[in-house]
């Protein structure tokens, strides 16, 4: 009796570990009917620095940083930045303000990003770092229309490094879900 007891509690901790590995693993979601961008200009517009209380400045344009290298991986995919200075890290940029500078350069399609909140950790404080994304999409440019949307996503790891370690692998995480 007691076995079958454990065992049933095994079974049960496994199919929840299962559903929180597996349910909470999608960075994003491709919107239906729509192909992953095979070739193309991508403008990646700046990304919203992160929240610790108050904004990490920086931390947006290191983001971009990550994102351009994750981008390299697809040649056919040229990825443009913009020097406008109507747009900061500071701020949330709107759908209809990244439209209009992706018709400016030329773009095919536009990403738009927010990090949420953070927390880096003391080192060996036993206490996790985290990074999370607020927000992305992917617009194409001739229509205007969401192709690919970030979802609400927490990467978290050991403190023993620093939070930029976490941006990296966010970044990769973005862009392997939007490729494929």
């Amino acid at each position: 009796m007691i076995s079958r007891h454990i065992y049933l509690h095994s079974i049960v901790f496994l199919l929840t570990l299962a559903i929180m590995l597996f349910g909470c693993s999608s960075i994003g979601v491709r919107i239906e009917n729509e192909q992953p961008i095979k070739q193309g200009r991508l403008l990646i517009m700046p990304p919203r620095d992160m929240v610790h209380g108050q904004l990490v400045v920086g931390s947006g344009i290191e983001f971009q940083t990550y994102l351009l290298k994750a981008f390299k991986s697809f040649p056919n995919i040229e990825v443009l930045t913009t020097d406008n200075p109507k747009f900061s890290n500071e701020k949330s940029i709107l759908k209809q303000e990244a439209l209009e500078e992706a018709r400016l350069m030329n773009a095919d399609y536009v990403l738009t990003t927010s990090l949420g909140e953070m927390r880096d950790a003391a080192a060996f404080s036993f206490r996790k770092d985290f990074v999370s994304l607020e927000y992305a999409a992917l617009y194409r440019v001739s229509d205007g229309k969401i192709i690919w949307q970030g979802l609400r996503h927490t990467v978290e790891g050991a403190n023993i490094t620093t939070y930029k370690t976490l941006l990296v692998g966010l970044a990769e995480r973005m862009v392997k879900s939007m490729m494929e």
